[in-house]
């Protein structure tokens, strides 16, 4: 696993869970992860926010990377006066 990406959230969850993770922060979403706390607290609730984010995953027709593309380009869009 690549270090730069690595976080206190890839340490309490099984592997797929972890490739997840770091999908997630290379889609400029670190932020998630970011300020949770060390291994050992909270890691219930570590494990319910990841099984979450991956049930919003598997139900937007083109997962959480199409949803913050999305995202990104209305943002994009209304910063530009677009509407769509």
């Amino acid at each position: 696993m690549n270090p730069d990406i690595c976080t206190p959230a890839v340490l309490v969850v099984r592997t797929q869970e972890q490739r997840f993770i770091v999908r997630l922060i290379q889609l400029g979403q670190r932020s998630l992860f970011e300020l949770w706390p060390a291994p050992g607290t909270d890691d219930e609730g570590k494990k319910r926010l990841v099984a979450q984010l991956l049930q919003l995953d598997a139900h937007y027709p083109s997962g959480l990377a199409g949803y913050i593309a999305n995202a990104k380009q209305l943002l994009k869009d209304a910063r530009q006066g677009v509407c769509r």
